[in-house]
């Protein structure tokens, strides 16, 4: 690949370049040919230490990568309106990065969540911005400032977690000394380019040889899926689970309604101010999100359990409470709810007691809807007005609420099925990703680490 481009600069005819680039490229020349003892492939013993030793050499090539693109987006010559492209080349095969530490007990995706975030939302924001005709409100210089300060405190958190784990930063292969920078630092902004995409095919290339990776895992660190793109920007399958299932909430109990706040906080979610503390406007988006999906369950729960109280038999009482607590088991694993979350309390509860009481799951609807601006606190009617597609109409049992066919078809049968069309709208999602990002910003206080950090005089939120 060097061999080629200094070829194409001899075609050019252009004899100081070609001095000035090899010598950049020698400097940068590592062996890429040995494989690392990551413990991945088949043939090698998995450790923790072996993937701790990858991710210091994905860090270690995140901060190279960093460093490179950060003279690129100061270089005179670059575009703003281009950073977004520029910059999202790298996006692909972080994700691949992610997607291979991601699963391992003892070892985080850590910053390079940050990184995603950078890529996949600032420079994708920054690029709608310039697009729009927002950008007229504030000056270039005011919005590259933005970004350059970004950039920075990603390298600050990507550099301190290297450190940290004590990777051996200068024997890596993807080490990048100041003498190598100083030397990019004078090189036309095509040079640059092509060096980012070289590392990039290296670093690829180092991903294919160290890890079995299937090509499907790395989709679920898209932007989309990390904030939930199919009910916060999605209308018409946000409505069908908020009406299909009979939970009789009233969703438009504020100005706004439900469907509206899903919407507006995923855009305040997708949207940048740093300043404003963007990340925890994600975080917002996620509450809002969880609490609807638990709106829907706890009301569920409660018609449910009228239900059972309707049935004579004590033994078949005892069946269709365990079966409950199945569904309830089924829906706290899929979302990885925490042990003292409202449906994971309301399920033990069920576990011990049998029963639940009313007041406490008014309470925590109560609790939920503040938020969501919804009213769930009016008593479940049994009516079996639940919507069905019409190929069930076939099996729709007369509604008695004291037959167990009607306990089966109206309430067990609507919460599996809404419980399976969470499944199938998040076919592609894993809320166990959506969980290692909580956690990491969680345990990192990275909200009001950021907030700290960069602050600006002006704001994007508000466009």
């Amino acid at each position: 690949m060097i061999v080629c481009f200094i070829e194409m600069l001899i075609t050019s005819n252009n004899s100081r370049r070609i001095i000035n680039v090899t010598m950049v490229l020698l400097l940068m020349q590592v062996n890429h040919n040995d494989t690392l003892n990551t413990g991945y492939k088949e043939n090698q013993v998995k450790s923790i230490e072996n993937v701790q030793l990858l991710k210091c050499s994905y860090l270690i090539n995140a901060l190279k990568y960093m460093q490179i693109s950060k003279i690129e987006l100061y270089h005179p010559d670059r575009e703003l309106k281009n950073v977004f492209y520029s910059m999202s080349r790298y996006l692909g095969v972080l994700k691949k990065m992610m997607s291979t530490l991601f699963g391992f007990k003892g070892v985080e995706i850590g910053s390079l969540w940050l990184l995603n975030l950078y890529l996949g939302i600032v420079c994708r924001h920054v690029h709608k911005l310039i697009q729009s005709n927002s950008i007229q409100r504030y000056s270039v210089e005011y919005i590259k400032i933005y970004l350059k300060d970004t950039h920075d405190y990603i390298i600050d958190e990507l550099d301190s977690e290297a450190s940290g784990m004590e990777c051996n930063t200068d024997k890596n292969q993807f080490y990048i000394n100041e003498n190598e920078l100083k030397q990019l630092k004078n090189q036309p902004l095509k040079d640059i380019f092509n060096i980012i995409k070289k590392e990039i095919s290296i670093i690829n290339n180092f991903i294919l040889k160290n890890t079995d990776l299937p090509a499907v895992n790395y989709e679920k660190f898209t932007v989309n899926n990390i904030l939930i793109q199919n009910i916060g920007d999605n209308a018409f399958r946000t409505n069908l689970l908020m009406n299909s299932f009979n939970v009789q909430v009233d969703w438009n109990v504020t100005k706004k309604s439900v469907l509206q706040k899903l919407q507006e906080k995923y855009e305040k979610a997708n949207n940048i101010d740093w300043r404003k503390n963007q990340l925890s406007s994600i975080q917002k988006y996620y509450d809002l999100v969880f609490s609807f999906f638990k709106v829907i369950i706890l009301r569920l729960t409660w018609k449910h359990i009228l239900y059972v109280k309707k049935q004579e038999n004590e033994s078949t009482k005892e069946v269709l409470i365990d079966k409950w607590v199945k569904i309830l088991r089924d829906f706290v694993k899929f979302l990885h709810l925490k042990d003292n979350d409202y449906v994971n309390m309301v399920k033990k509860t069920i576990e011990n007691q049998r029963d639940v009481d009313d007041h406490l799951l008014k309470s925590y609807l109560n609790t939920l809807c503040l938020d969501l601006g919804c009213n769930a606190l009016e008593e479940m009617e049994l009516n079996g007005k639940e919507n069905y597609f019409v190929k069930d109409e076939i099996c729709r049992p007369v509604h008695n609420e004291i037959e167990l066919e009607t306990v089966k078809f109206y309430s067990l049968g609507a919460t599996e099925r809404f419980i399976s069309n969470l499944k199938r709208l998040f076919i592609k999602d894993d809320f166990d990703v959506i969980k290692s990002f909580i956690d990491y910003a969680e345990n990192n206080k990275l909200f009001s680490q950021i907030e700290k950090k960069i602050e600006y005089s002006f704001s994007l939120l508000d466009i």
